[in-house]
């Protein structure tokens, strides 16, 4: 890894990912990579090597902040907090009497050479991450702008546009956008970042999160306020989305609050990892709390699972799905369905995202209601690569009764007329060995011995492998 010049001047299941079988490692983490529903949120513990002065051993941004702010008011080492909390505490107390936050960052930065201080695993996950384009937008709990800093390094030198937001300023939120060109990295502020004064002389609000409460007080004010859309918006970033938090360092009661706040009810809480790092695990309150959650992995040092998401993004295994993936995305699904089996469809459809990276397109989740729909689905069938029909126990009955005129039907002739690769899948009491089947072949051209394999929904592992094979070719 070539080392980065960096200017840190203010700029305007229950478990863990711990097993001893490496190739089961690197999948699990090489299939997190690939989803396309992940959101990073990298936090203030994992921004500096550990021996890092000013950090007492944590190597936590936030700490080499408060330090650096009480040399620049002569604070002597007796009366400065040791505890997280009470350095929050001290940190808005100073800051609201002689407003000294940037100044002091700024001459602490000024004379301190940090990039010997950055922690190694942090830059490789990042520039890996960049590299690769696995890394399309990254959160931060941060309000110094550290991580910033090292992420538009990174993009500079892969000649990448870096956007940034910050959430806790005016209308940031609402001008937000996920920018999926692999030539743009978006950088969001969630705590605010100190520097960013704009348009803020008239506001009453604090600029950046000092404490616990001010956490609490931001939060709400994302998900209550409605008049500038904010709550819709705060629900579009952050529900149902895969959450990595990484070095996020909270306490018990605050974690719980803003994880709860993101997931958006009880039912979410768990999809996603939270990587801090504790010397004593089993002692740690906050650890053995959220090992009971079902669902959400736990790993006990943050730089270390940095360290290897970083390995997996070089992997010749991930590289190959990278491909594959993205032939699958240049390609894509239609999924073909009966009204009335709309659940049945909602899982396969879920099934070949969530597991097999596949863009599938379903009416219900693409269409919007102004869409022109005949237009719209005759487009996305002429686009997709494949076609999937979904031949039910309501398909069986349609047959059985003559029924020609189903709209559904229609999407089966227009993808035998553009040539489509028709897979279909078969589900309840749909036999293809039944004489009523035979219409359905007809309809999409498949008659005498040019006939069409038909698998049940039991076998969706093979019917993916099969899809895998065709959009490969």
């Amino acid at each position: 890894m070539k080392p980065l010049k960096l200017n840190f001047n203010i700029i305007d299941e229950s478990g863990d990912y711990t097993t001893s079988d490496n190739a089961e490692l690197e999948q699990a983490l090489g299939d997190t990579l690939l989803r396309n529903d992940n959101l990073f949120i990298i936090g203030s513990e994992a921004i500096f090597k550990t021996e890092t002065p000013g950090t007492q051993n944590t190597g936590d941004s936030s700490l080499l902040l408060f330090n650096a702010i009480a040399d620049y008011i002569n604070e002597p080492i007796s009366l400065r907090p040791t505890h997280e909390h009470d350095w929050h505490l001290w940190f808005k107390q100073k800051n609201m009497e002689r407003n000294i936050c940037e100044t002091a960052w700024n001459l602490f930065a000024q004379k301190t050479d940090l990039t010997d201080f950055v922690s190694e695993e942090l830059i490789s996950f990042i520039e890996n991450g960049i590299k690769y384009h696995l890394l399309h937008t990254i959160f931060t709990t941060c309000i110094d702008p550290t991580l910033e800093v090292i992420v538009r390094a990174i993009c500079q030198e892969y000649g990448k546009h870096c956007t940034v937001y910050n959430f806790k300023g005016d209308n940031q939120m609402a001008n937000y956008s996920q920018d999926d060109n692999e030539n743009s990295i978006v950088f969001v502020y969630l705590w605010g970042k100190i520097g960013d004064r704009e348009n803020n002389l008239e506001r009453k609000t604090i600029e950046y999160v000092f404490t616990e409460d001010d956490a609490m007080v931001t939060i709400s004010d994302y998900i209550k306020k409605s008049n500038d859309n904010t709550v819709a918006i705060f629900r579009q970033v952050f529900y149902n989305k895969r959450i990595m938090a990484i070095g996020c360092r909270f306490d018990d009661w605050k974690f719980r609050f803003f994880w709860y706040s993101i997931r958006g009810n009880l039912d979410r809480l768990s999809n996603g990892t939270i990587s801090y790092s504790c010397k004593t695990p089993n002692d740690d309150p906050l650890f053995q709390y959220l090992k009971m959650t079902r669902g959400l992995h736990v790993n006990n040092n943050s730089r270390q699972f940095l360290n290897k998401m970083a390995v997996v993004m070089e992997s010749d295994s991930l590289f190959e799905k990278i491909r594959r993936k993205r032939i699958i995305e240049a390609k894509g699904i239609f999924l073909s369905y009966p009204s009335e089996d709309v659940i049945s469809a909602s899982n396969i459809f879920d099934y070949f995202v969530d597991k097999c990276h596949f863009n599938t397109w379903m009416d219900t989740q693409r269409l919007n209601v102004t869409d022109r729909y005949t237009v719209v689905i005759k487009e996305a069938i002429r686009d997709c690569g494949i076609f999937v029909p979904i031949l039910s126990t309501q398909v069986k009955k349609d047959l059985l009764s003559g029924i020609n005129t189903r709209y559904y039907m229609s999407e089966w002739k227009e993808a035998y007329m553009n040539g489509r690769v028709i897979v279909p899948i078969s589900i309840g009491e749909y036999d293809y060995r039944e004489q009523y089947h035979t219409i359905f072949k007809e309809m999409c051209g498949f008659t005498g011995i040019n006939d069409i394999t038909v698998l049940p929904i039991t076998r969706i592992d093979r019917i993916a492998n099969k899809i895998s094979e065709y959009l490969s070719l």
